[in-house]
């Protein structure tokens, strides 16, 4: 074996030395004892709780639904922001909180009108009754 066959077998067997996955899938550094986790963004599993719950609660309180959808895309838009300067993990959750949130102040938008032509229809009505 020549010299260079030997610098490069040497380099290889220090590269698959140097990191390893640890038994909770972070990765090690054997050389320098630390470990690299990624971390999920928090903002983004807001945003899918508030997504959820804009829906969820649509059938309890449709007037306070509004505000959970409004919260959730704004969590979710931060959080989207924010992944792509920390290179976090939670981009499926923020788009599924945005997608929710959507899907919620849509629906209690929905529910909403429906409640105010009930009302308008309601105070129409003629108050005598028929015989």
């Amino acid at each position: 074996m020549d010299r260079d066959e030997q610098h490069i077998e040497k380099n290889s067997d220090s590269l698959q030395q140097e990191n390893h996955p640890s038994d909770d899938g972070s990765m090690e550094n054997s050389d320098e004892n630390f470990v690299v986790t990624q971390t999920t963004n928090g903002k983004a599993i807001a945003s899918l709780i508030l997504g959820i719950l804009s829906i969820v609660m649509i059938f309890f309180f449709p007037l306070i639904t509004p505000v959970f959808g409004i919260l959730g895309l704004i969590f979710g838009f931060i959080a989207l922001r924010e992944m792509k300067q920390t290179f976090q993990s939670g981009r499926g959750l923020a788009i599924a909180g945005n997608i929710c949130s959507i899907i919620g102040l849509v629906l209690s938008g929905v529910i909403i009108l429906l409640v105010i032509i009930g009302i308008a229809l309601f105070m129409e009505m003629d108050p005598t009754p028929m015989l």
